[in-house]
This record gives structure tokens, C-alpha cells and sequence, in this order.
């Protein structure tokens, strides 16, 4: 179903929201486009499900760590996703897996 005008604006509150808190590099690529209510819903429930993977590759740049992060009920199939780049002397495998965590994190306590 396409999100209706409502849910739209809903989530881009939320998206303003997460800015105010800082590191607005976190959210530039975020992917939501309904009210992300369901994410609460789906807690309580036990419906859902967080997945992130990093990434880092010294041989191409060794100052560049990722991530990709989903946030997804497994009963309705909703989903919001994410991606974060980051460059940093401290670049590497661990901290591109914390990156990923890091953004979840922080997205379930914006809905909190």
C-alpha cells in the first residue's frame, strides 16, 4: 500500500527528529516512507527484527567503514532501512559493525 500524505509527514518528522540529536551523517540515506507507529507495535509483539551488516576494506580506502541496517516485522513485512559512511582514522571492520548497531539503536529510541 502507498503511505498516505499523513504518514508521510509522520515520517518526516521523525527524520527531523533524529537530526536534532546530531550526526545528521547518520540519517542522510535513511529509508522510510510511513508512520513508523508499527515499529513500537512490532516490539511489544515480538515481531521484529533488526539486522545490520559493516563493512571495511583497507585495501581500497583504509579511512572509509559502512553499514547497512533494517528494521522489518516479520508479520506485516514493513520496513525501514539505512545505510551509514563513515571516514575516520579509526576506520575499521568493528567500527563499521557499530555503526549499523549505533543507528538502530538510536532510531528505537527516537520511537520510544
Amino acid at each position: 500500500p502507498v503511505p498516505s500524505a499523513d504518514e508521510r509527514e509522520v515520517a518526516k518528522d521523525l527524520r527531523e527528529y533524529l537530526k536534532a540529536w546530531g550526526g545528521e551523517w547518520i540519517w542522510r540515506d535513511l529509508r522510510i516512507s510511513d508512520d513508523p507507529v508499527w515499529v513500537a507495535e512490532s516490539l511489544a509483539n515480538g515481531t521484529l527484527v533488526c539486522v545490520t551488516d559493516g563493512s571495511y576494506n583497507k585495501n581500497i580506502d583504509p579511512e572509509i567503514c559502512s553499514a547497512g541496517w533494517i528494521i522489518q516485522c516479520r508479520q506485516t513485512g514493513k520496513r525501514i532501512i539505512g545505510t551509514v559512511i563513515e571516514r575516520s582514522a579509526s576506520a575499521g571492520s568493528y567500527r563499521g559493525e557499530l555503526l549499523g548497531m549505533l543507528a538502530i539503536k538510536l532510531f528505537l529510541l527516537a520511537i520510544e
